[in-house]
């Protein structure tokens, strides 16, 4: 069976922006993107399904931000649309402020009654 390997470059989850210290990312791992298929452009949010309330391109990357005026009561994903998945390697290059969440969902199941909200594995 073939592995999909999908990349996203540049994902920033920033949960609460309260203005504090500029925080210092390391380095990133070697760019060895051989085989996959990049599902996130850099520019746009092409394929991906979202509230723009909490979610944005920005310098190349895709932000998810909530701020004390946008706080939520269950969680808001964006969602990947661009295409259908098998089997699949992830590899994703990410920053997450200082209280920040990294979940990243997949195999997910979509809640019904909220638009954005997700339910799997993380």
């Amino acid at each position: 069976m073939t592995r999909t390997k999908l990349l996203v470059v540049g994902f920033w989850l920033l949960v609460i922006c309260l203005g504090k210290a500029q925080q210092v990312y390391p380095t990133p791992a070697t760019n060895d993107t051989a085989g996959f298929e990049l599902i996130f452009d850099g520019k746009t949010l092409n394929g991906w399904e979202g509230d723009p309330k909490y979610w944005r391109v920005e310098n190349g990357c895709l932000v998810g931000e909530v701020t004390p005026e946008t706080l939520l009561k269950q969680n808001s994903f964006i969602i990947w649309r661009g295409g259908t998945t098998r089997d699949f390697e992830l590899k994703v290059e990410y920053r997450v402020s200082a209280k920040g969440n990294s979940g990243i969902n997949y195999r997910s199941v979509q809640i019904t009654n909220s638009p954005f909200a997700m339910s799997a594995h993380q």
